[in-house]
């Protein structure tokens, strides 16, 4: 094996089979940096490199990188490792006795309710765009979604008239949310108000849309909870985790079952029934702090 970039490009595609676009261009920029490594040390194939390259190397990003970070490029190592011994591309895996420092873990924050509520009314324009952050707010809220859901909703997944809307996840798999009163009301003034107006050439069928009339972006949206929160002076940075974790937090604060709780954010423990959707919504209208509210 004397080429260096043929294996990552089979390696990628055979990734995207199984994972979502996101995690395929992560693990894209781990192992470039990892072939920079190679080619430092005049290496012109993977199976060349032993485990004192990569112990040196991860020992030298001690100073400028955190440990989670030296942890996920030691984790994408291991499993690029693996598929060149699956593929008889190597002989030995150089990560296998490789260790780090564990990594103590530190629970994301979440706002509290008033906090919460704090940040969906700083957005307080009726411009077309402040329409459709308030939307996007209260829906992240309202359903505890992930970005890469909440970016590739359509219109067609939204029911106003059964209350609920359907997401799908990286692997195409579909559950079904219901909708808060007060969500389906400001994502119900943002599409017949807003969105009509960012929709330039009418063609795109997803619901959140920038400027130009394309699909909105996971920076554009990151960027909105960072703004957003700062402008109602929070002293939590906001981010869609923090959106995620207030959702489940607050569910489960009013006494709301884990299993559904598990099912609405698409965590399916092993072994766990399928909770049916009309027991989902009945837990969720009676356990989410802002169901009966009118928006």
């Amino acid at each position: 094996m004397t080429d260096l970039k043929a294996p990552v490009t089979d390696f990628l595609a055979q990734l995207a089979q199984r994972r979502s676009a996101s995690t395929v261009e992560n693990y894209a920029r781990d192992l470039r940096r990892m072939q920079q490594v190679l080619l430092e040390h005049q290496l012109e194939n993977w199976g060349a490199a032993d485990q004192y390259v990569w112990l040196e190397w991860l020992n030298q990003l001690s100073t400028t990188t955190s440990l989670a970070s030296r942890r996920r490029y030691l984790s994408s190592l291991r499993q690029f490792y693996r598929f060149l011994l699956n593929e008889h591309l190597v002989e030995q895996d150089p990560t296998r006795d490789l260790k780090l420092p564990p990594l103590v873990a530190t629970p994301t924050p979440h706002l509290s309710e008033p906090a919460m509520v704090q940040l969906l009314t700083a957005v307080k324009d009726t411009t077309p765009l402040a329409l459709r952050d308030r939307a996007l707010l209260e829906l992240l809220y309202a359903t505890g979604v992930k970005v890469s859901e909440l970016l590739t909703l359509d219109v067609t997944d939204l029911n106003f008239e059964l209350g609920f809307l359907t997401v799908r996840d990286h692997l195409g798999q579909a559950r079904l949310l219901p909708l808060s009163p007060v969500a389906q009301h400001w994502l119900q003034r943002y599409l017949q108000v807003a969105r009509p107006l960012l929709q330039q050439d009418g063609r795109s069928a997803g619901v959140f849309l920038n400027a130009r009339g394309g699909r909105l972006s996971r920076q554009a949206v990151w960027q909105l909870l960072k703004t957003t929160g700062q402008a109602a002076a929070l002293t939590i940075e906001v981010t869609p985790q923090v959106m995620r974790e207030s959702f489940t937090a607050h569910l489960l604060a009013h006494q709301a079952d884990y299993l559904v709780v598990m099912q609405l954010l698409g965590k399916q423990l092993p072994q766990a029934p399928l909770v049916p959707f009309s027991r989902v919504k009945a837990v969720y209208q009676a356990t989410f702090p802002r169901y009966q509210e009118e928006g």
